[in-house]
């Protein structure tokens, strides 16, 4: 069984990582890194160590770590990457709440709709930004159906934050 071989996009980081830690310039040594397997395939890599004892002349003389895959985490953390653009650059307004309606996130077309900032909007209650008694006892009605059903789509009438009111398609799902 052969060692995996270090990619060589990344040998030049992962060996001035390790120098610097032999060296005494870091506490404790943390790379991340691919690694190219037999069959051509690539591999996410973590190293964690530390110089442990130093001779006389500082050098290192024993050092311990860990080395674990980290593919999958890696994956999945591309994935939320990948998500998190196609959220931001949609041309459709798009929130994220939670389930008393507070607002987690927004993307610019929601911003750009509604001529409110970001930091406006996020942590709010959507409820609390309906402009009329008609929108806030729709409110109640969509969270009855979303608890019953998992989703909601209707016409919602909001107010941007010029007070020009707009009609709104809105689809939500638990």
């Amino acid at each position: 069984h052969s060692r995996p071989e270090l990619h060589a996009d990344d040998l030049a980081r992962v060996r001035r990582d390790l120098i610097a830690h032999l060296k005494g310039e870091t506490d404790t040594y943390a790379v991340q890194y691919r690694a190219l397997l037999q069959d051509g395939s690539t591999v996410w890599i973590e190293d964690r160590g530390r110089v442990m004892a130093r001779n006389a002349d500082g050098r290192a003389t024993r050092m311990i770590g860990t080395r674990r895959d980290i593919s999958e985490s890696h994956r999945q953390a591309e994935q939320l990457r990948l998500a998190a653009t196609v959220f931001e650059a949609a041309s459709e307004g798009m929130a994220i709440m939670d389930a008393e309606f507070r607002l987690l996130a927004v993307n610019q077309a929601c911003c750009t709709l509604s001529g409110y900032a970001r930091d406006e909007l996020v942590g709010r209650s959507v409820a609390r930004l309906a402009s009329s008694e008609d929108s806030r006892q729709q409110y109640a009605s969509i969270r009855e159906c979303l608890a019953r059903d998992g989703y909601w789509q209707g016409e919602l009438i909001e107010t941007r934050k010029n007070g020009e009111v707009y009609p709104q398609w809105a689809q939500m799902r638990v």
